[in-house]
């Protein structure tokens, strides 16, 4: 970055460690989330605090399925699908 450029920084919406435990929820739960056929295919707290993102092949279901689960907890949710496997 040139010398004399600004940056701004901005305070996020909610705290990591607020976010956290509720993530590594989800990830503990994966075997559930699949079970009900709705794969958690990548998830992660955003850097800017908004929320805790999930991929998922069926993003409109898991909204309304993981909001019921954790209750007030931010989360956005994408279209990701599962990897296939090349292996032989």
């Amino acid at each position: 970055m040139p010398w004399g450029q600004r940056i701004r920084l901005h305070p996020a919406r909610h705290a990591a460690a607020d976010l956290e435990p509720t993530h590594e929820r989800i990830l503990q739960e994966q075997d559930h989330w699949r079970q009900q056929g709705l794969p958690v295919v990548q998830s992660g707290v955003r850097h800017d605090g908004s929320c805790i993102e999930v991929g998922t092949p069926d993003p409109q279901r898991a909204e309304r399925e993981f909001l019921q689960r954790y209750p007030g907890v931010p989360m956005c949710f994408g279209m990701e699908v599962c990897p296939t496997s090349n292996v032989r």
